[in-house]
């Protein structure tokens, strides 16, 4: 039984402009509703979120590779579909927030208005169908074929391998080390049964968060997201995610029969991953390891040539720092030590700073100028709790100086790991 239905009277959270309202449809059913007329296309998405953990990533990840290829299990004739509906698109994703997974079901279709018909109808129904039917064991087979394939790929790719072996290290008994894009290894065991049990348990207990933007009337989008949701009993709340990061510095390698080594660092920050500290937080990025003017690109690359690359990211789910830099082989211990160096002794100027404030207002105009954009920011601010919308081109404006040099000798060393090269460079 679908349990506490609001009625419109009281379904209204939190209006954060006249264009953008989040709406609690059932207990548990969030609907974040978009009201956006310079697109050509309307978009939807239905997001689960669970705890991340060993035991159910994988199924969770090849339930997201089955419903890519539609009911019938046959992307070949899903595409047939959606190429009838004026090149309509239908996919689901994998989202890690942390130490949450997240599954993603969406579909985009051309705007009502702009294709003389309705497009958004069938679209909506077309996910319905999706979410209410079971997964065939066509779709399983195929499924597996693609996700282990998916995961190779990566396994092929240096840089992901160093930066995701450094998470392991670092992270090694936090829900954030969990590899929510999957394991070959359990691929073999997970059967039919496995795939539609946990698929049902999503749907009935998952917190939801369901994403309608476009041109589309309030009521309509309620009413769709409403659709969405068959059946519903007492939702499964999302435990506290807890960082639980090593103690010291974690250091590790391994070596592979590649030209180039790889080194990934972690650097963990006491800054806030909201207001302020959050801009704080970016701000440094940008200039450590941001454009190719940044601190380490100048120090590892231009000054001492030890590099072909050098850049970096910022977890926002657990504040660190992870730089990924591509060495030359014999360089790798000097080139971490170098890192290392650099982010203890540099001393930030004024330049540096209005430079990297300029990048960052860019990057969230970007950022907000993009439908995924707004989702993204929405869905992080929901698991992050953030309900205040205080103005964040005033946030970073209000950054000083010795905001970023204090976040800057605040930050420690959490790990290292270095993937070593076993060949000369060709």
């Amino acid at each position: 039984m679908i349990t506490e239905e609001k009625t419109e009277d009281n379904i209204l959270l939190n209006n954060e402009t006249a264009d953008n309202e989040l709406i609690e449809i059932y207990e548990g059913v969030r609907l974040h509703y978009f009201i956006e007329n310079r697109f050509s296309t309307n978009f939807i998405s239905v997001i689960w979120t669970i705890p991340a953990e060993r035991e159910s990533a994988t199924k969770v990840a090849l339930l997201a590779e089955c419903l890519k290829l539609g009911k019938d299990g046959d992307r070949s004739t899903l595409d047939k579909k959606l190429s009838q509906m004026y090149g309509a698109n239908l996919d689901a994703s994998i989202l890690q927030k942390g130490g949450r997974q997240l599954l993603a079901l969406s579909a985009e279709c051309v705007t009502d208005k702009a294709a003389g018909e309705k497009l958004f109808k069938h679209a909506a129904e077309l996910v319905k169908t999706t979410i209410n039917e079971k997964i065939c064991n066509e779709a399983l087979i195929e499924a597996k074929n693609r996700l282990k394939t998916s995961i190779e790929q990566k396994r092929d790719s240096t840089a992901q391998t160093a930066v995701e072996r450094l998470v392991d290290v670092a992270f090694a008994e936090d829900a954030f080390s969990v590899h929510c894009d999957g394991y070959i290894d359990d691929l073999e065991g997970i059967d039919l049964n496995d795939i539609n049990e946990i698929f049902f348990e999503l749907k009935l207990k998952a917190p939801t968060d369901i994403f309608i933007s476009g041109d589309i009337d309030k009521n309509v989008a309620i009413k769709t997201a409403k659709s969405f949701v068959s059946r519903r009993e007492k939702i499964s709340p999302l435990p506290v995610d807890e960082q639980n990061i090593t103690a010291g510095c974690a250091e590790k390698s391994e070596k592979r029969a590649i030209g180039q080594s790889r080194i990934a660092a972690a650097y963990k920050t006491s800054l806030r991953p909201y207001g302020k500290d959050w801009c704080t937080a970016m701000i440094l990025r940008e200039i450590l390891c941001g454009s190719g003017g940044s601190i380490l690109y100048n120090t590892i690359r231009q000054q001492e040539g030890l590099c072909y690359y050098i850049g970096g990211k910022i977890i926002r789910f657990r504040m660190v720092y992870i730089i990924d830099a591509g060495v030359g082989k014999g360089s790798e211990e000097h080139s971490a030590s170098l890192i290392d160096e650099s982010i203890k002794s540099v001393k930030i100027n004024d330049e540096q700073l209005m430079k990297a404030k300029k990048a960052v207002l860019r990057d969230e105009y970007f950022t907000d100028d993009r439908r995924t954009g707004k989702i993204n920011r929405a869905m992080n601010d929901m698991l992050l709790g953030i309900t205040d919308k205080a103005s964040i081109e005033n946030d970073i404006n209000s950054v000083t100086l010795s905001d970023v040099q204090e976040a800057l000798s605040g930050l420690i060393r959490k790990g290292v790991f270095i993937l070593y090269a076993e060949k000369e460079e060709d």
